[in-house]
């Protein structure tokens, strides 16, 4: 039996960095002597924090089978190189950045992990016949924008990449897309999260995931439950973003999931400020939310200087 698992998409963010800590518990829990497939972005960035990086290394160590892993488009970087590939050096672990056929439980496979460069002209090439093709790539129904493939391999596809679950068949063939395991940012929580699992008949069962925490809608002035201190809150109609967060200490208050009261006449307190000061800290909420990168706030944040 082999156990397969989407997009991580690890990042020390509250609650996202608790969530995954959760769910890697939980495969240790309950399929630690399987066969593991990771199908790419294992980190959020191609330079993750070094207990993010250490807290997957750690899972590893404690593996008792053979672990898979794709690279994909979050893990590599035409500058900082890939952010997986060190793995391969464990006992155990093998790491795909490029195509590759491989044997898994006397299961023909092929491994297609996400390309920077060629990716279209190299994966539309490739032709065969396997038992299972393990993928950080999409095909034209679930592509982002024009980087659908035209994949011609038969056999039973498990894709990556997609964060929403999708099954679908295409030119004879079953295609999985397996989604997230659990919300990596807001828009993913209107779905059963799953991993998949591969059976000795080469049957699919999929598994659902127990989850750390879900996005929740909240009025303002509304009290906020304890047992909802692990969840991402959304507040609707409040005066201003800093009265949310004077009355909701202490909870995951979800910053671009605050609106506010729309007022007959002017409230100071509902209206923006431009001053330098107001404008940095206004970008410095959107970095936080958006988990901008480092390079491009501080780019930004000069010409703000200026």
């Amino acid at each position: 039996m082999s156990i397969i698992i989407s997009d991580l998409h690890l990042k020390k963010k509250t609650p996202y960095y608790e969530s995954y800590q959760f769910f890697l518990r939980w495969l240790i829990d309950n399929y630690n002597d399987e066969v593991m497939v990771f199908l790419g972005d294992v980190f959020d960035t191609s330079a993750p924090q070094w207990e993010v990086y250490d807290d997957f290394k750690n899972f590893l160590y404690n593996r008792k089978n053979e672990t898979h892993i794709l690279s994909g488009n979050h893990d590599i970087s035409t500058i900082k190189g890939n952010s997986v590939y060190s793995f391969r050096k464990m006992e155990g672990v093998s790491v795909y950045k490029v195509p590759e056929t491989i044997t898994i439980e006397n299961h023909n496979c092929l491994m297609l992990p996400f390309l920077y460069t060629n990716m279209k002209e190299e994966y539309e090439k490739l032709d065969g016949v396997y038992d299972f093709i393990f993928t950080h790539v999409t095909t034209p129904e679930t592509a982002f924008g024009e980087e659908g493939l035209e994949l011609k391999m038969k056999g039973t596809y498990l894709h990556g990449h997609t964060h929403t679950q999708l099954d679908y068949s295409r030119s004879g063939n079953q295609h999985y897309v397996i989604g997230c395991p659990y919300s990596t940012r807001h828009g993913e929580q209107n779905q059963n999260h799953r991993i998949a699992k591969i059976n000795d008949d080469k049957s699919i069962d999929f598994i659902p995931v127990p989850q750390y925490f879900t996005f929740r809608d909240v009025e303002y002035g509304d009290d906020i439950k304890e047992e909802w201190k692990n969840d991402i809150i959304n507040i609707q109609n409040a005066p201003s973003v800093h009265s949310v967060h004077d009355k909701y200490k202490g909870f995951n208050i979800r910053e671009t999931g605050i609106t506010l009261k729309e007022f007959e006449g002017e409230s100071d307190d509902a209206v923006f400020e431009f001053s330098e000061d107001a404008l940095q800290n206004y970008f410095n909420e959107f970095k936080t939310e958006t988990e901008l990168g480092s390079e491009e706030f501080n780019t930004i944040m000069g010409y703000l200087d200026k």
